[in-house]
């Protein structure tokens, strides 16, 4: 898949007209802000608004990006981009129809608020595609997901065992957030710096047993074992966070790697550590054991509290208005929904979307997951290196999807935080490098020797 000599030059002058290097650097530095999420810096306009480490930095990856989205649009990442625009243009007409619906101003606004951040999630992922990616780089980029996560896992065990507090954020945000609402449930759950609700830091810790699967799969040496140490560390923070959810990705995520990667013994070893940390943390905790298994007489209702009788009541509104089912209620307008089916928020992402957004608004986020399978599958043929990238990061997507069953991952929430825009990065990195082996038309000499002499189990 040799380029020709004038498309090598065209991809060499873009990628220093644009600032590869540069824009590779913030890029990395808002990876690491991905892992310290709480608000630093208070608005008027209530906790929703509140302004992050991540957002600063992304205003800055995203305008020096500018020119490369720009001037690259046209090339591989152009299967992504009708159903970006799409999304976007429907945004507002949602919205309004939404207010149409509820006559709340609240809700308007809600829905305004969600279209900057999905504008502000896309925008990353554009940014992230036209990263100038090679193997040195990809790779570097998941050692830093991989440490973030082992900060994020040690801060929520501190948390969990009552070494570190965020009484003190509480103090400083509760008048117009959700901190305060339970301080001593909070207190002894795994949370880390992310967000006040368990299902974010699960969401987190999903991600970071997949990503340290490729870097197991792609190391020497010494770091082979703390690589494989690590994945037990991942699923007990899992465990501490109360996160169901989040065990269920890992589940199917591991499951899929196991079969993307042909039984590997990293595989069956990574799935070994997890299923001895899950069955000693669980004997040895019983409240754990309550939240995990549910004994002790608990009811399905109370197990799911409520939410499998909310889905039922959900689906069942949307198919006795027809009209909702076509055009959603309206971009942030679910609660609209909350009294007719118990539930506060709808605590499943594909019927989140179904309800907001209707069909269409299921349809699009689905047909971008697919075109991205396809990326991964051409990804796969290029050399044994992107082939592990494919495997690992098909298997995170599913990890994720499966999430997305019982949690709001993918929707900008006060919940989720910046969860949605650390995906999307990822996600836009593995596509960059997509792009950049396609480019480049074959991987130069240091590359290949990386690639080629990938260490066996």
């Amino acid at each position: 898949m040799l380029q020709t000599e004038y498309e090598m030059n065209e991809w060499e002058g873009t990628r220093k007209a644009v600032g590869g290097g540069f824009r590779y650097l913030i890029g990395i530095i808002l990876l690491i802000c991905f892992y310290y999420t709480y608000p630093i810096i208070k608005t008027p306009y209530g906790y929703t608004t509140y302004i992050r480490l991540d957002d600063i930095v992304s205003f800055f990856f995203v305008l020096f990006s500018l020119s490369a989205i720009f001037g690259r649009y046209k090339m591989t990442e152009t299967r992504f981009f009708p159903i970006i625009v799409v999304a976007l243009a429907l945004a507002l007409p949602s919205i309004v129809w939404g207010f149409l619906l509820s006559r709340i101003l609240k809700n308007f606004q809600y829905g305004i608020w969600q279209t900057v951040h999905y504008a502000k999630i896309f925008l990353i992922f554009l940014s992230a595609i036209v990263l100038p990616m090679n193997v040195k780089r990809f790779r570097k980029l998941v050692m830093i997901v991989w440490l973030g996560s082992v900060f994020v896992g040690i801060y929520g065990g501190l948390q969990y065992y009552g070494m570190i507090s965020f009484r003190g954020l509480i103090e400083e945000f509760y008048a117009s957030g959700p901190w305060g609402g339970g301080v001593e449930y909070f207190a002894r759950t795994a949370l880390g710096p992310l967000s006040h609700s368990h299902a974010c830091i699960a969401s987190y810790m999903t991600i970071a047993v997949l990503a340290t699967l490729f870097l197991l799969r792609t190391a020497w040496g010494i770091a082979k074992p703390i690589y494989l140490a690590s994945i037990p560390f991942f699923v007990v923070v899992i465990l501490w966070s109360g996160g169901r959810a989040g065990l269920l990705g890992v589940f199917v995520g591991l499951l899929t790697y196991m079969i993307g990667s042909r039984v590997r013994p990293a595989a069956v070893l990574g799935v070994l550590g997890t299923g001895i940390a899950i069955y000693i943390v669980i004997n040895a905790v019983p409240a754990i054991e309550e939240r995990f298994l549910g004994l002790g007489g608990t009811s399905l209702y109370e197990y799911t509290s409520g939410r499998f009788a909310g889905w039922f009541k959900q689906i069942g509104f949307l198919f006795t208005h027809p009209q909702c089912l076509v055009a959603g209620i309206g971009l942030g307008n679910f609660s609209y929904m909350r009294e007719r089916i118990g539930l506060i928020a709808g605590h499943n992402n594909y019927l989140h979307w179904l309800s907001e957004c209707g069909i269409l608004g299921l349809i699009l986020p689905l047909l971008f997951f697919k075109r991205f399978a396809g990326v991964l599958k051409e990804l796969a043929l290029f050399s044994k290196f992107h082939r592990e990238v494919a495997v690992a990061f098909a298997a995170m997507i599913i990890g994720v999807l499966a999430l997305g069953l019982a949690q709001e991952v993918f929707v900008p929430s006060p919940s989720m935080v910046s969860f949605p825009a650390y995906l999307a990065f990822l996600l836009g990195c593995v596509v960059a490098l997509y792009r950049t082996s396609i480019l480049s038309g074959s991987v130069d000499e240091e590359e290949s020797q990386l690639e080629i002499e990938l260490p066996s189990d």
